[in-house]
């Protein structure tokens, strides 16, 4: 009984924590596309459950073949960051959609990211910065995860685990 527990607290959602994802990387990149973005919060819960067996935030990623693998709570968390003030959306002459943080200074507001997962975030960041989104999408599209998932379906961690280390992220 106790196992069961502990395996559906670590399986639940952190959604402080995924917050807090987003505005470690908004502290490394100023403004990011709203698609990229998404891409690479992906990459660090997956990355980090590839390496320890539990993903960063916890959160479920859903197939969506236009856009790979996206967080089932990414827009109404970045809708809610927007309405909070904790970060800024800014509409493109493409179509495209920017976000930046309203935030500076120290990181005391990152509490619940460890120094190895800004490190993870960090080397995410710097491999994808320079990156079009389209690129990075196209990535995620040839990862086993989304490749055995079915349209609109939840994406597999376990799965994660058998993909090639060169194509983590």
């Amino acid at each position: 009984m106790i196992t069961n527990e502990k395996k559906e607290k670590e399986e639940s959602p952190d959604y402080e924590k995924y917050k807090q994802m987003i505005l470690a990387f908004l502290r490394l990149e100023k403004s990011i596309t709203k698609i990229k973005f998404a891409k690479l919060l992906y990459f660090a819960d997956f990355a980090w459950f590839y390496n320890n067996l539990k993903s960063m935030s916890g959160m479920q990623y859903r197939k969506i073949q236009q856009y790979g693998p996206i967080a089932d709570s990414y827009f109404r968390i970045v809708d809610e960051m927007y309405d909070q003030g904790e970060i800024r959306i800014n509409h493109i002459k493409d179509g495209a959609t920017l976000i930046s943080s309203t935030r500076s200074g120290d990181m005391m507001y990152l509490h619940k990211i460890a120094k190895a997962e800004f490190a993870l975030i960090k080397k995410i960041e710097k491999k994808w910065k320079d990156e079009k989104t389209s690129e990075i999408v196209d990535f995620t599209r040839k990862q086993l995860p989304f490749l055995l998932a079915h349209e609109n379906e939840i994406v597999s961690y376990d799965v994660f685990g058998q993909e090639d280390p060169d194509k983590i992220f």
